[in-house]
């Protein structure tokens, strides 16, 4: 009923955040340009940044660094839905209680399709795996992240995926390894 970018544009107003900054492609770009201005008509400030080759969703998120430096941040694709009971309320406690890394964890019936969290018995999480061919979790990672301010120094570190890409999974695993992630559970009553 309205264009998909403004679902999780709407996502990230209803979490409270107001400095928004698009990463597209430089041909794309005046289509977004045109459709949102510069945020003012939705009470947001809008930044565009162009990411010049397709290299990940962590190297997109990197071109953002000069704005979003030593800030806690969110990264939301464009291409998401998130709607559900006390949703706002989960996602507003989450921002609120930022330190680390936090990810949303959604049940799917096709897991290889997705960055999947394996979790010891007790939802502990156990390592996340992008698009794997055998696992016995069901929990994808959705395309919503929060990171603290050391999320870009992390990302300068990574190596490229065997797809030849900056991955988030490996962002998100250096997290893990720093014991600085949580995972939210998204429940019964939503829909990602």
């Amino acid at each position: 009923d309205k264009p998909l970018i403004f679902y999780p544009l709407s996502t990230l107003m209803l979490m409270g955040i107001n400095d928004i900054i698009i990463v597209t492609n430089k041909d794309d770009q005046n289509q977004f340009l045109k459709l949102l201005g510069d945020g003012t008509k939705f009470g947001v400030s809008i930044k565009f940044v162009i990411q010049k080759e397709v290299n990940g969703l962590a190297d997109a998120f990197l071109t953002c660094e000069k704005y979003a430096k030593d800030q806690n941040t969110a990264v939301i694709l464009g291409d998401n839905i998130f709607y559900g009971h006390d949703l706002v309320k989960q996602l507003v406690s989450a921002q609120k209680n930022m330190n680390g890394a936090t990810l949303f964890a959604y049940p799917v019936n096709d897991p290889q399709r997705y960055g999947v969290i394996e979790f010891e018995k007790t939802f502990i999480v156990k390592r996340i795996i992008e698009k794997p061919q055998l696992t016995d979790s069901k929990y994808a990672t959705t395309g919503l992240y929060l990171y603290d301010e050391k999320a870009f120094q992390y990302i300068k570190n990574l190596s490229p995926s065997d797809r030849g890409e900056l991955e988030l999974t490996d962002l998100n695993n250096i997290y893990l390894k720093e014991k600085d992630l949580k995972v939210e559970i998204l429940g019964r009553g939503m829909t990602w």
